[in-house]
């Protein structure tokens, strides 16, 4: 049980790595313009907070790479790469990838995991930004408290479901 993990944690951190790195060159090639991941959250945020009756809407800084949300020219939100949840997204990713299963099935959980991240973290900024406008002096708990551990613990939740679906527990012989 020890070597498998072992073997798990040496997947992880490598993959985990890797595509930071990948991430962090993508990020600097971009130099000062947003990447297309925060302008899709920017973007479906927007069209949430439209939907429910927020005119909102979206100046792109030109100084940073960074998508401000705008009521009445008043700024409440800034999105930028911080924001987009790919940070969390390599996490899960890296948990599947390194967990054993099969090809197809780890696609498929990929796809519906990631898409559902990236759907909790749109309702995490459109959320933030109705906190930033009515309760703003709860703004930085749910920013960097609440919001994180729930994100966190959807990850987690998969990561649980995955390994008791697909890949065996306990990290038995064949779980890596």
């Amino acid at each position: 049980m020890q070597k498998k993990l072992i073997v798990f944690a040496s997947k992880f951190i490598g993959i985990y790595l890797l595509l930071n790195l990948l991430y962090l060159l993508w990020i600097s090639f971009l130099g000062n313009q947003i990447d297309g991941i925060s302008e899709l959250v920017a973007m479906v945020s927007q069209k949430i907070l439209i939907s429910i009756g927020y005119d909102v809407s979206l100046l792109y800084s030109d100084l940073q790479p960074r998508i401000l949300f705008y009521l009445n020219n008043v700024n409440y939100i800034t999105v930028s790469e911080g924001c987009n949840g790919v940070s969390v997204m390599i996490i899960f990713f890296a948990s599947i990838l390194s967990f054993k299963g099969a090809i197809k099935s780890k696609v498929l959980f990929l796809s519906i995991g990631l898409f559902g991240v990236f759907l909790l973290n749109v309702l995490r900024v459109s959320t933030l930004f109705y906190v930033a406008l009515n309760h703003h002096e709860w703004f930085s708990f749910f920013h960097e408290y609440a919001f994180t551990a729930l994100i966190y613990t959807l990850v987690f939740l998969l990561f649980i479901f995955w390994v008791n679906t697909y890949g065996g527990s306990n990290f038995n012989e064949d779980a890596v």
